[in-house]
């Protein structure tokens, strides 16, 4: 009954069978063997540090090493159930109905089977992609119990258990969208998503900067761990979670098995329970298929992150200005500028969400209880940061134009031109984000100073060079984005490579910036220059720096676009 038809077992055994089959024609090119074998490593190297922290943590003095009171443990554990459980429930209502991939969906609502066979085909193939996190969590939590097999027993079959959950939870999530929720005005849903998304924005911005709202004083919350584990509130919330947290904390065979025993219980019955539920997801799976679907391909194309928001259909038309002008890299240019305009409702939003965290971080951590920081380090973080983070997230550059390389190289126009208009629109997006938050903090907290307003004129420089390195290597090396795909040591391995390169150049860039500016302050302490004379000068000293590593940079990603090989799909 709980394995499901005999049909769809063997449909989950042929799956396995292909991923093998898929992970040994990997192993098949030396650099598939090589990046099997640095991803691998790498992934040693975060499990073993996991262990080994723990390992010398019991060589620590007691004084630097606070140990949680014992009788506090199970409330810890309860509130880490708590945290997990909530975080698969949000991911849960993200896929309504019952999720299945494309190339199965057909099959398997054709098939001779029950609705419930389907559903225990789909939990049981979630409870196999499940089995290496709960092993993972498993040790790390036994690690830190009284009984280390005791824990790591029951965390693994909580851990099971939420597979099953969340099926249920988006079943019924599925079965009251078709009922209610379509009665409903079409966007209220959304607006009200983004009035929670706000609040808690708000909230999560009010903790750190430490005065919008107080929470101790509100809510009870205290920053001492061992006084919120005491809060009333604590035993009521971890209530639903008595028999994990029993079994995880248990110290003897008497107090386990009983526990354990309910949770064994507790697991087949909502497993069954998913099974059963009588709810017809057919419609609501074939949108949830085609709709994560469709973010699969997008991924695949490089639209990711603030980038990946879905263009609108305005009619912008020819109102998009040609500010590079009406030759062929202006065209190129206004192409990538009516891009980020389709989905700019998305990309600001998501952007300014991003740059609003960034600033705030940035100006908590750099004021270390100073009132008023230097205004040109906090306005010089902010740009670094802010760049750093945009420019991860949006792509409206090469890294999206994968699929096009082939037009791309057919244009009538030099290669070096091509590399510079496809990159500009971004930078100037990334440029506009960065400075209007740096503008905004300064107006606010009076800090707008002309060596402010000049970091604001080197944004662009900074940001050209970071995205013209971005863009080199990935020409140089493309990797096709595929979400949840199999290989994923070979892309770990790739990614680590891909990352020094990236790490090298922008460290030789950041070598040349520093000695130019250091330079230019021996210089006006030789010549004893003022202070503001020395620091204007090194800034503009860094302007000319950074635009003739642009000059050099912008020729490599030319020389790189026209080299590029489109008949060898190296993604």
């Amino acid at each position: 009954m709980i394995f499901g038809h005999p049909a769809l077992r063997l449909l989950a055994r042929r799956k396995f069978t292909g991923v093998l089959r898929r992970q040994g024609r990997k192993l098949k090119t030396p650099s598939g063997i090589l990046f099997t074998l640095l991803g691998a490593i790498m992934f040693v190297i975060w499990i073993t540090s996991i262990f080994a922290s723990h390992w010398f943590s019991k060589f620590a003095p007691k004084n630097a090493t606070p140990q949680l009171p014992l009788e506090l443990v199970p409330a810890a554990v309860g509130i880490g159930c708590l945290v997990l459980s909530l975080a698969s429930c949000a991911s849960a209502l993200s896929f309504r109905g019952l999720y299945l991939p494309k190339e199965e969906i057909e099959l398997l609502f054709s098939a001779p089977v029950s609705r419930g066979d389907v559903v225990r085909y789909r939990m049981l193939t979630n409870l196999g992609k499940s089995l290496f996190g709960s092993l993972l969590i498993g040790a790390v939590v036994a690690m830190r119990m009284p009984r280390p097999f005791f824990a790591f027993s029951a965390t693994m079959v909580g851990f099971l258990t939420q597979p099953a959950l969340t099926q249920m939870l988006s079943l019924l999530a599925g079965d009251a969208e078709n009922r209610a929720l379509s009665k409903l005005p079409r966007g209220l849903g959304k607006f009200l998503g983004g009035v929670f998304g706000a609040l808690v924005g708000l909230l999560i911005a009010s903790v750190m900067i430490r005065g919008v709202i107080d929470l101790e004083r509100s809510f009870g919350f205290e920053s001492n761990l061992e006084a919120t584990l005491r809060q009333p509130w604590v035993p009521i919330v971890t209530a639903p979670f008595t028999p994990w947290v029993r079994a995880i904390t248990a110290q003897t065979w008497s107090q386990f098995l009983p526990w354990f025993g309910i949770c064994i219980a507790l697991w087949f019955l909502f497993f069954e329970a998913a099974a059963r539920v009588r709810v017809d997801f057919r419609e609501l799976s074939l949108e949830t298929s085609a709709d994560v679907a469709r973010r699969l391909n997008r991924i695949r194309q490089g639209a990711i992150g603030a980038a990946g928001s879905t263009a609108v259909r305005s009619k912008f038309g020819w109102s998009v200005p040609w500010w590079l002008g009406r030759g062929p890299a202006g065209a190129v240019a206004w192409r990538k500028t009516t891009t980020i305009l389709r989905k700019a409702r998305g990309t600001f939003v998501t952007s300014a969400i991003i740059l609003t965290f960034v600033t705030i971080l940035v100006s908590v951590v750099m004021s270390k209880g100073e009132r008023n920081p230097n205004p040109l380090s906090v306005a010089v973080a902010i740009g670094v940061a802010g760049t750093l983070y945009l420019c991860m997230g949006l792509r409206f550059d090469f890294r999206e134009d994968l699929q096009l390389m082939e037009q791309i190289k057919a244009w009538p126009i030099a290669p070096w031109r091509v590399f510079l208009a496809t990159i500009l629109p971004e930078v100037l997006l990334v440029w506009f984000l960065c400075s209007s938050a740096v503008l905004i903090r300064g107006a606010i907290t009076s800090q707008l100073t002309p060596h402010v307003l000049l970091v604001i004129g080197a944004m662009p420089l900074l940001t050209f060079t970071w995205l013209s390195v971005d863009n080199a290597v990935f020409l140089l090396a493309p990797i096709r984005y595929v979400a949840g795909q199999d290989t994923a040591l070979q892309n770990a391995g790739r990614s680590v490579v891909l990352l020094l390169v990236r790490m090298v150049l922008l460290g030789l860039t950041g070598v040349f910036v520093a000695a130019g500016y250091l330079c230019a302050e021996l210089v006006g302490q030789w010549l004893d220059w003022e202070d503001t004379t020395r620091i204007t000068v090194g800034v503009l000293t860094t302007f000319v720096v950074l635009a003739a590593i642009n000059v050099v940079v912008a020729s490599v990603g030319g020389h790189l676009v026209r080299q590029f090989d489109v008949a060898r799909d190296r993604g």
